[in-house]
């Protein structure tokens, strides 16, 4: 099927995305803005890197500084690349960047920033390419970019788009590119739609306009990738659906109601993280706070992709997250992470965060019976609005609405058997843990406690003070919790 293109819903005219010669702006704010969507690994990191790297050339040949508005000019030149997080931008594209630019006399590369700038010495100022996360779009407010690429838009926030990344294009009359992969109609859709409607480029690779795969690979593409997301992600159709899945039909449901986007954060309630242990992609992480009185898990925010815990650590003090419990998978206190460790996920977590509580789980029963106890009770869940600033929740609620079960090959049925071919499954392996951990179950959080990392003690719904769930713990002299931090058994 790869020669033949497929009847759309969603007709996108093939517009030279990078014409230079074409100039379409935002009516209101004259902005540049191209959408660019390409079927999985397409190659969209790799492009933007190579067309930075020509945009870098211009820079350079400009002759003389000149007036972009009245009171902006055009010194000082500054590109940005956003992924979702700054630890996915460096795994996706740095290396990239660093490759390509080599060819300008000067660069200089910051590691530790992913940053790299090149010098220009006929206009006496330098040329600036800085990698960011989408994620703290807010840091790029009130500085002058000509040009914001943003990789992944679908996973990025509608006030990444709308409220920094605009405002700040606005001055220098710059150029926003959205790169993205269709994942349902999501602001990704009703952007794209937009666009077309405003006269903006808009460019579709599905994976028959591209000579990434061979047609026998796109077939075996096809087989490998469950109904629905070969379709999505491989010939960009926003509006396929994927069959078999376990909690799209009861999230859907639960957006339509008004209690479902209402989690705030309360300095209060116990800061919870429920963790799915893996290295890079397979590693998933949930942070909520479990409100025992009121029998919500207020979900703050969604993180993967980590082979460090540290860049964790670092990134949920950045957003402003200070864990108080880890729940680890039941395996999380026996296997060791990797074949050159010693120490377990349980010990290396400890070492990392010294002053939180770390809980591997017992193990669970049967998986379906699991899965199924957590979609009768995925009603406690609690998110942030939608445009909240800095989370990757909702990204992570995609990916749960996207867990489906395996399919056979032969027969085409749905098997009771988990689909680990997309990666969508570490979000629904934290979510099990999380609620393995709060021990949720008959629409309440069973476990009742309010542990905090400083030591507060706050009144429970049966009216006990207490600093709960363990007994002092003691590893090489030292007290596990630190700073002061001690646990007592609850009696």
């Amino acid at each position: 099927m790869s020669g033949r293109k497929k009847d759309f819903k969603l007709r996108i005219p093939q517009i030279p995305f990078f014409d230079e010669n074409t100039t379409y702006f935002d009516e209101e704010k004259k902005i540049k803005m191209k959408i660019l969507l390409v079927h999985r690994r397409g190659g969209k990191s790799q492009g933007c890197a190579m067309k930075d790297t020509v945009r870098i050339r211009q820079y350079l040949a400009e002759e003389k500084i000149f007036k972009l508005r009245a009171d902006v000019d055009s010194s000082y030149p500054s590109i940005a690349f956003m992924a979702p997080t700054k630890l996915q931008a460096r795994g996706i594209i740095w290396d990239y960047y660093k490759d390509f630019l080599s060819e300008f006399e000067g660069v200089k590369f910051n590691n530790s920033l992913l940053k790299a700038t090149i010098p220009r010495p006929s206009l006496g100022d330098q040329i600036t390419v800085e990698l960011m996360a989408s994620k703290n779009h807010d840091r790029i407010r009130g500085m002058k970019y000509r040009e914001v690429n943003v990789d992944e838009a679908q996973d990025a926030s509608e006030e990444a788009i709308y409220r920094s990344i605009m405002p700040t294009l606005a001055d220098s009359r710059g150029v926003f590119n959205a790169f993205g992969t269709a994942k349902g109609q999501d602001h990704l859709y009703n952007m794209t739609v937009n666009a077309i409607r405003n006269g903006h480029p808009v460019r579709l690779f599905p994976v028959w306009h591209t000579n990434v795969f061979t047609p026998e690979e796109i077939e075996e593409l096809r087989k490998d990738n469950p109904d629905g997301a070969f379709e999505r992600e491989y010939e960009l159709d926003f509006t396929a659906k994927i069959p078999g899945t376990f909690f799209h039909h009861k999230i859907e449901e639960m957006k339509r109601e008004p209690w479902f986007y209402m989690s705030e954060y309360d300095p209060s309630l116990t800061n919870v993280v429920g963790v799915d242990i893996g290295v890079g992609e397979g590693f998933a992480a949930w942070t909520a706070q479990a409100d025992c009185l009121n029998h919500t898990v207020n979900i703050q925010d969604f993180y993967t992709g980590y082979d460090n815990l540290m860049d964790l650590r670092r990134d949920m003090h950045d957003d402003g997250f200070v864990p108080d419990v880890f729940f680890l998978p039941h395996d999380g206190g026996n296997r060791t992470l990797g074949t050159h460790r010693k120490d377990t996920p349980k010990q290396r977590f400890r070492e990392v965060f010294p002053e939180c509580l770390v809980k591997p789980q017992k193990k669970t029963v049967e998986l379906m019976t699991d899965i199924s106890r957590i979609n009768d009770n995925l009603h406690l869940l609690r998110f942030p609005e939608k445009d909240a600033t800095g989370t990757d929740a909702h990204r992570g609620l995609r990916m749960l609405g996207e867990f489906s079960r395996k399919k056979d090959p032969l027969t085409g049925a749905h098997m009771d058997a988990i689909d680990k071919s997309r990666g969508v499954d570490h979000a629904a392996d934290a979510l099990r843990t999380l609620y393995n951990g709060l021990n949720i179950d008959g629409g309440r959080i069973k476990r009742d406690f309010t542990y905090k990392r400083s030591g507060g003690v706050r009144v429970t719904e049966k009216g006990a003070r207490y600093k709960p769930w363990s007994p002092m713990m003691v590893n090489k002299g030292n007290l596990v919790g630190g700073r002061g931090s001690v646990w007592y058994d609850r009696r």
